[in-house]
């Protein structure tokens, strides 16, 4: 009875070392979880002046676009100056256009610079090329001022699959100064492969 009496205490002072253990822990649970969330609300860019704070958002949603595009495009919207959002609305949807270009030129439409809208679908017609050149010169007719140079990279890209095929959308062309860099854009590419081969159709 003795020895059971004596065992007593020692069991309750382990049972508070577990307790203070434990509560330790949860204590250390709890303040990663809040620092961690505290972290993710402050704005690392905050520290810049303007011209800096916007280009430290650009990197900051370039560098998150592929793991949370919907974050990036919030982030791009904090950018005061009309220009360089709207470049950083562009750069985000190339982050992701390369795996789905026609899902993501949606967003493209968003873009108010005629520049950088362009610009977007332009990327998006070169993202196609390889896979669906008809549906890439269906993009670039969205290129606006750029789409003369989408026709001369897509028909490029596309005529190292089959020159012939692209050679008749060329050809079709109303616009003179998009027919000529659609061809140029043929003898251009096939001449780096084969020098013969881009002179013939240039």
């Amino acid at each position: 009875m003795l020895i059971i009496c004596s065992f007593m205490p020692f069991k309750k002072e382990k049972s508070k070392i577990r307790i203070f253990l434990f509560i330790l822990l949860f204590v250390m649970i709890l303040f990663i979880i809040i620092k961690g969330l505290f972290l993710n609300t402050i704005d690392p860019c905050n520290k810049f002046s303007e011209d800096y704070r916007s280009t430290c958002l650009q990197l900051n949603a370039q560098k998150i676009a592929v793991n949370d595009f919907d974050r990036a495009w919030k982030i791009c919207k904090q950018i005061n100056q009309d220009s360089l959002r709207d470049e950083c609305y562009n750069d985000v949807v190339v982050a992701i256009g390369k795996e789905k270009p026609e899902d993501v030129q949606q967003y493209c439409r968003k873009i108010n610079s005629e520049k950088w809208r362009g610009e977007c679908f332009f990327n998006m017609a070169l993202f196609l090329s390889k896979t669906n050149f008809t549906k890439a010169f269906a993009m670039c007719n969205k290129a606006e001022i750029f789409i003369p140079f989408c026709y001369h990279d897509v028909a490029g890209e596309a005529s190292l699959i089959n020159a012939t095929n692209v050679l008749n959308i060329c050809e079709k062309q109303a616009d003179n100064l998009t027919k000529r860099t659609c061809f140029h854009g043929i003898g251009n590419y096939l001449g780096k492969v084969e020098v013969k081969e881009g002179a013939y159709y240039c």
